[in-house]
């Protein structure tokens, strides 16, 4: 008996590591084995609960026929696209006026840009999945984030100081046990103050070039390389203590047809004296595979 007999097939041979017994399975019954023993010259030993097994392949008869094929159903997994709009609203004397730093709404155009692509971030991290009603009573989507999603890889600290061997531990166990061997770690100030004393103790970490205007610096490690991104959304006596490793290549951001992010000019009413734009994306975040992210959380300190 074995906890989970769909990992295996008539004709694998098993290893058991504690004894080097190799043994063949020939036919599964849902968790049921039943094997040939020893196979080889190490000789047949009593087996104990949960004896850790490894598969090494398989074999199969002179003039045997195919192998029993095997479909893996698959889980659907989906979010929604959600809308999010930010507005500009200024009178039209306000609109025809020059100030010393510029046009007022080509000022506000930029702040409001700024906000918009904010929201649309928090979002990313912090939303959840689902649907609803908005306070008019229209049909709402609401999509999921990052934190929502990782729900395998999660080291918690319990509030104590993060140190080396405990943030190697969390890139072994957790970054980079699924996925490339290259991922992007978005940290919160505690963290990033962690990993700086770890270069201070010869721990190589390298600073690399801004990408889209961020700084990003490198944390090499023999289980893969970490691409450190301090993020300032993560702050708070809860998110304050939060890193999240991601598998960039898992993740994609989706938009409906023609609804990307987009400024919409002069939507004010015709017979109003003031005019106003408007952003709208209706997006939302793709994460293909949830076990190649990862989250360390509960870090009281450096």
């Amino acid at each position: 008996m074995v906890d989970n007999g769909a990992y295996f097939n008539a004709n694998d041979i098993v290893l058991v590591p504690r004894t080097g017994e190799r043994v063949q399975v020939t036919a599964v019954s849902t968790d049921t084995l039943t094997i040939t023993r020893s196979i080889g010259t190490t000789a047949a030993a009593a087996l104990v609960e949960d004896d850790p097994l490894f598969i090494v392949g398989n074999a199969f008869g002179q003039g045997a026929n195919s192998a029993t094929a095997i479909y893996k159903q698959k889980t659907p997994v989906y979010n929604y696209c959600q809308i999010f709009k930010k507005s500009i609203d200024v009178s039209g004397t306000h609109g025809a006026e020059t100030t010393y730093t510029g046009k007022t709404r080509d000022e506000e155009r930029v702040i409001r840009g700024i906000e918009h692509m904010v929201d649309i971030e928090r979002a990313f991290i912090f939303g959840e999945r689902g649907s609803g009603t908005d306070k008019d009573s229209k049909e709402c989507y609401y999509t999921g984030g990052v934190i929502e999603k990782i729900t395998t890889n999660i080291q918690d600290e319990s509030s104590s100081v993060l140190t080396e061997d405990e943030f190697e531990s969390f890139l072994g166990t957790y970054v980079f046990a699924y996925g490339s061997l290259e991922k992007y770690f978005f940290a919160s100030s505690i963290i990033i103050s962690a990993i700086n004393k770890f270069a201070r103790d010869d721990i190589q970490t390298v600073p690399g070039e801004k990408t889209f205007g961020v700084a990003i610096g490198k944390y090499f490690s023999p289980h893969g390389t970490l691409y450190i991104v301090k993020e300032p959304l993560l702050i708070g006596t809860i998110y304050g203590s939060y890193g999240i490793a991601l598998d960039m290549k898992e993740l994609k951001y989706r938009y409906l047809q023609s609804r990307d992010t987009q400024l919409q000019v002069a939507i004010q009413a015709k017979e109003s004296d003031s005019i106003k734009d408007q952003y709208l994306t209706e997006c939302g975040l793709e994460f293909r595979l949830e076990k190649t992210g990862a989250i360390i959380k509960g870090v009281a300190s450096a």
